[in-house]
């Protein structure tokens, strides 16, 4: 085939789908994929050991700090095209991998989903605030923008008012979205199935790319488009002081600061792929099973 024939792709250069509901640059989707591994390397069960009641979500919650710290430095170098890249990646890893949640120290969590509230705020400001900002330009900003908010209202960063002032941003940047534009979307996820390994992932992408289109159709019809997401719930621009950055970074760095930065069994490093096998002996569960 020439390439006059081969088809021409409707995903912008640079940009992928983690997933259906996660599209991002391709820079993004590498690091978020590269934290991921990062996490199966710290789960005891992956390696048939035990080594004590939530090593694993505080091991995840060692790679979202440092995460967190990447795009602090960013932040503070006013580096926001590599802001906006560690942010999309930070928050697809968090879409998927949600153990450190569920940790015994319910405070570090509530401090650290304000942090990266207040950060992801930050971020996609200074990006904003660029003299070339274009939204043309950040094809996937809107779904970063989704993913944030249904983070927010999944923890407590709902509860600190931020989901307000995302979906406040998205109807800013998003409010003349057309119907090319959803055309485009589904066009793109099309795509993406084609790519797909799994045929019965391909069929079911398949099956919700055409349900969306019939849904909008169906509605059109009868006068009543369908709204996108960012239309429901409060949207908000003025950013309380107790929500800005610098105060919450604060409390963040100074609860950060008591906690133990190193697992509270065995050899000082989270990645259990990197013990050595007298050092995963006692913790395995064939060893354990001898002792018994």
């Amino acid at each position: 085939m020439s390439a006059s024939q081969s088809t021409v792709s409707v995903i912008p250069a640079g940009h992928t789908f983690l997933s259906i509901d996660t599209f991002l640059t391709t820079k993004a989707k590498d690091m978020a994929e590269n934290l991921l591994n990062q996490a199966q390397n710290r789960n005891p069960d992956m390696f048939d050991m035990y080594v004590h009641n939530d090593y694993y979500a505080y091991g995840v919650f060692n790679l979202v700090d440092k995460t967190l710290a990447s795009l602090n430095t960013q932040i503070k170098k006013k580096d926001w095209k590599e802001a906006y890249i560690i942010l999309e990646a930070l928050i697809a890893f968090l879409e998927v991998e949600d153990t450190w949640t569920q940790c015994d120290d319910g405070d570090r969590v509530r401090v650290t989903r304000k942090a990266i509230g207040a950060a992801a705020l930050t971020a996609l400001q200074g990006l904003q605030g660029m003299p070339d900002f274009r939204v043309i330009s950040h094809p996937s900003l809107e779904s970063l923008l989704k993913n944030i908010v249904q983070l927010c209202e999944d923890g407590e960063m709902i509860k600190n008012k931020y989901a307000p002032l995302f979906i406040g941003m998205a109807r800013r940047l998003f409010s003349e979205k057309t119907e090319a534009d959803f055309a485009r979307e589904r066009d793109m996820l099309t795509e993406f199935a084609r790519t797909m390994r799994d045929e019965e992932d391909k069929k079911d992408l398949e099956s919700s790319v055409k349900k969306m289109a019939e849904d909008r159709r169906k509605a059109l019809a009868a006068g009543e488009p369908l709204q996108p997401w960012f239309t429901k719930g409060v949207g908000e621009t003025k950013i309380p002081n107790e929500l800005k950055f610098a105060r919450v970074w604060k409390e963040y760095k100074e609860y950060q600061a008591e906690v133990p930065k190193q697992p509270l069994m065995g050899p000082p490093k989270w990645d259990l792929s990197t013990w050595t096998d007298a050092e995963k002996h006692p913790y395995l569960f064939s060893t354990m099973d001898d002792d018994m």
